[in-house]
């Protein structure tokens, strides 16, 4: 097996991005409670995204470990939607943050329409619930946000074929479904597996995934949090396009000795 396709080489990679992560978040606080042009609020969003990235970067490889290849695709997922975030916030900070706020407001408005039209609710509950509403009329007229528009803006829009790719997996797609069906020659069903054992290289793919988005989450953090540690991000962004560089190249020669084998 070819080293990128191993997992060592990722997950070696993926604990060098959470320690930096780690520091960068860290030493943040002097950055946050810097209040400057009313900054402050938008600096600690940023944290919060690092924060959930390492988070998310760590529950990738907790179910890698486990093999639990679907569950480890969705939280990769998280992390290139973290990304996207991050570099909303590097791109406007301003309007990216009110996109957010707009977001919040609807979504929670939506919810309680939601609640009101179709169940429900418990006296104190309700009290409240119509408080909140009387309290934010404009809820109805806030948009929501969704990732492909905020890769797109962002100018990160190639990431979400990334995003896209794990996507299949997040919902019961065919693709998703199928792989828990045994076939012959890819025709005839033979079996169900409920618990199938994935391929070390698919594994070793979802954890470049989630480094993929890490490294990207980390560089817009540095940005806007004027971090010292931008060279080492920078550092270990050229390890991770070498290890993908390495990769296609492998992959490369691999369809080459196959057509030859047809030949």
């Amino acid at each position: 097996m070819a080293v990128v396709d191993s997992l060592t080489p990722w997950t070696a990679l993926a604990d060098k991005l959470l320690r930096l992560g780690y520091e960068i978040g860290g030493s943040a606080a002097p950055e946050v409670q810097r209040n400057d042009d009313n900054k402050g609020d938008i600096r600690l969003m940023v944290v919060s995204l690092i924060a959930r990235s390492l988070s998310n970067m760590r529950g990738v490889l907790a179910m890698i470990r486990e093999k639990r290849i679907v569950e480890a695709r969705v939280v990769a997922r998280c992390i290139l939607e973290n990304q996207f975030w991050a570099a909303g916030f590097a791109e406007n900070p301003d309007k990216f943050r009110h996109a957010m706020i707009s977001h919040d407001l609807n979504k929670k408005g939506s919810s309680g329409q939601m609640l009101f039209t179709t169940g429900e609710i418990p006296d104190e509950y309700e009290g409240k619930l119509r408080q909140w509403m009387r309290e934010n009329k404009g809820w109805d007229k806030a948009k929501s946000i969704a990732p492909k528009q905020v890769a797109k803006n962002a100018q990160v829009s190639d990431a979400y074929v990334f995003y896209d790719l794990l996507s299949s997996d997040a919902h019961p797609t065919i693709h998703a479904l199928n792989r828990y069906v045994i076939s012959k020659d890819g025709k005839e069903i033979t079996d169900i597996d409920l618990d199938p054992e994935p391929k070390e290289e698919e594994l070793a793919e979802t954890v470049s995934l989630g480094c993929y988005g890490l490294v990207g989450a980390l560089i817009c953090a540095c940005k806007i949090l004027q971090a010292d540690a931008s060279e080492r991000v920078d550092s270990l962004a050229r390890e991770y396009l070498e290890m993908m560089r390495a990769k296609v190249e492998e992959d490369e020669a691999k369809r080459n000795r196959d057509r030859c084998a047809t030949c």
